[in-house]
């Protein structure tokens, strides 16, 4: 099976006496205890995946009373946003020297009844986004974060306590205006 048309798949490098050509990798046979890997890096070509489903697919044979009978093991992984983030501890030097360099920029609101604070807010964005804390300022926090394998720069600053302390205005600044609009959503 191809790829959806808004990833691209680079497998790669093929396993000593292997293959790698398009999206496809062939594995000389292996025998009892023995094993292979082929890497795969995954880029999303075009809008917002919030949880991305990878379909897999083995063909193989396997050798029974000397004849070979072809198999096949399907397999899905399924990975979200926030399994994809990592934490990207920065001073807050560093962090505001980024925070130009960053344009793709999302700003919105979020309702809350139990985060009122940009200590709360901190830990549950490092709880459930793996962002870094970097600095508190009165009602206000900042946060950075990466990408998994690229490494592309994830910058949060957040107004914790609006309105009473029920809302939370959130910027979210990288590189890349499709990672931007993914973590607003």
């Amino acid at each position: 099976a191809e790829p959806p048309p808004a990833l691209a798949v680079v497998l790669g490098p093929p396993p000593p006496g292997g293959q790698v050509s398009g999206n496809r990798a062939a594995i000389p046979a292996l025998h009892g205890h023995q094993s292979a890997v082929v890497g795969a890096k995954i880029m999303c070509r075009e809008g917002v995946l919030q949880t991305l489903v990878i379909p897999t697919h083995v063909s193989y044979s396997e050798e029974t009373m000397g004849q070979l009978i072809p198999r096949k093991l399907t397999l899905q992984v399924s990975l979200s946003l926030e399994q994809l983030l990592r934490e990207k501890p920065v001073t807050t030097a560093v962090f505001g020297d980024m925070w130009g360099k960053h344009g793709n920029q999302r700003k919105f609101a979020v309702g809350t009844k139990t985060v009122n604070t940009p200590q709360a807010y901190m830990q549950a964005m490092e709880s459930a986004l793996h962002l870094a804390p970097v600095q508190v300022i009165a009602n206000e926090c900042i946060m950075c974060g990466c990408a998994v394998g690229s490494g592309a720069t994830v910058l949060v600053h957040a107004k914790v306590g609006l309105n009473g302390g029920s809302t939370i205005e959130v910027t979210v600044r990288t590189k890349d205006m499709y990672m931007s609009e993914g973590l607003q959503r």
